[in-house]
């Protein structure tokens, strides 16, 4: 898989200038999976309840994510283990100005 320098492209950039939000990588969070408010069972019930509160959140959705569930509110829950899911984190870089 080829990576793409944050800056290739422009036109996904936030209103407040950040890049790559969402679309690359899942994005690994620090907070539990739990379900959020509301949260009903639908027909397949083991698709995230056995997740509940075992597993980290990764939001967003990475390169090999179907572009009709890329958003940053769309999350999975995977173990810290998982090698074969196209995981990443944010850091940020400060400049010396």
């Amino acid at each position: 898989m080829a990576q793409n320098p944050v800056w290739d492209y422009p036109d996904g950039e936030s209103p407040f200038g950040c890049r790559q939000m969402i679309g690359s990588v899942w994005e690994w969070a620090s907070d539990q999976f739990f379900p959020y408010d509301g949260f009903k069972i639908d027909m397949y019930p083991f698709m995230s309840t056995l997740q509940f509160g075992d597993h980290k959140v990764s939001r967003g959705g990475g390169c090999a994510t179907s572009p009709n569930l890329i958003r940053g509110t769309y999350r999975q829950a995977y173990l810290a283990q998982r090698n074969d899911v196209f995981t990443g984190f944010r850091t940020c870089a400060l400049s010396d100005d």
